[in-house]
């Protein structure tokens, strides 16, 4: 019996290897990439439904959308993966935690029941607010315009930059048991195709492109070690996580478990990852955790960081 032919094994091999690609072009394919990165399962969803399809009559096709769902779980899962850099440092450990309240109420018992050292909030209400400046010797929060950030804490603020034009929040110097650490509190708006025409908290996905390489440039350029916290709407998957990591020098300290998706409701779906704890290079982060929001379309998030033992 003839094997397949040469031309055959090609188009197999073509099949199997094409949706791989992605991490090849990821980065080079600007903005369009992001979006892609974004509506992955969406699009995976629709490319598999179809080469199903037309594997009815081509059995190539069966192939391809396999590998398309082998490598969607790939992009998807790679970045929830453990990727523990370290123990903290006895004695040298705060606790901080995130979370995006919608602007609501419900979730005041969670996040005080957290006892972190460090709270920051997105869409902090004012009854929300005046319930953790109650419980939290020093605050500041800007409760009253957008990006509605609120940072809650038992450690001293020394000093504070608020939001403006490309910071979406704000910049706050800690007195922390191993020193001054600098606190970037956020919620960038989220990157859509209408900007903020609409009135919504978005920007388009150059715009929040450039806040994001803003972002990694003034962690980079930081001399002693900061945190970058908050709804910072960039997907794990998208060339924003990376850029931050990579060029803001910062750590996942979220990654010391597993992590999953944060976005919820609606958008649950698409297996979103957009809350973050970043960490500078040099600190860990332990006892990682994702948590319920009451009335929130998001999840918060939470660890311990610090120096690396």
């Amino acid at each position: 019996m003839r094997g397949p032919s040469p031309s055959r094994l090609a188009l197999a091999a073509l099949a199997a290897l094409v949706p791989w690609s992605w991490f090849l072009l990821r980065d080079v394919l600007g903005g369009a990439g992001d979006v892609i990165a974004i509506l992955m399962p969406a699009i995976a969803l629709l490319v598999v439904c179809a080469l199903a399809v037309a594997g009815i009559r081509w059995r190539l096709a069966w192939l391809a959308a396999a590998s398309t769902l082998l490598m969607t779980a790939v992009a998807v899962l790679s970045t929830w993966l453990p990727a523990d850099t370290g123990p903290v440092a006895a004695g040298r450990a705060i606790t901080v935690a995130a979370a995006n309240v919608d602007g609501g109420t419900a979730a005041i018992d969670t996040v005080v029941g957290l006892s972190a050292d460090v709270l920051v909030i997105s869409e902090v209400s004012y009854d929300m607010d005046d319930v953790l400046t109650e419980r939290y010797p020093h605050e500041y929060s800007e409760r009253n315009s957008r990006p509605k950030v609120g940072v809650y804490s038992r450690l001293s603020l020394t000093s504070v930059t608020g939001s403006s034009d490309n910071l979406p929040g704000m910049r706050i110097e800690l007195a922390t048991p191993s020193g001054p650490v600098v606190l970037y509190a956020l919620h960038v708006p989220r990157p859509w195709p209408a900007g903020s025409q609409t009135g919504a908290f978005q920007a388009t996905v150059g715009e929040h492109r450039e806040l994001i390489d803003d972002l990694a440039r003034r962690a980079a350029a930081e001399t002693v070690p900061t945190m970058v916290v908050g709804d910072l709407n960039a997907a794990d998957r998208s060339s924003d996580y990376r850029v931050l990591l990579e060029d803001g020098q910062l750590v996942d300290a979220m990654r010391h478990g597993w992590v999953g998706p944060t976005s919820t409701t609606k958008w649950a779906p698409l297996l979103l990852r957009i809350d973050h704890l970043l960490v500078s290079e040099g600190w860990c982060g332990d006892a990682a955790d994702s948590f319920d929001l009451p009335g929130s379309s998001h999840r918060g998030i939470t660890a311990t960081v610090g120096p690396c033992r």
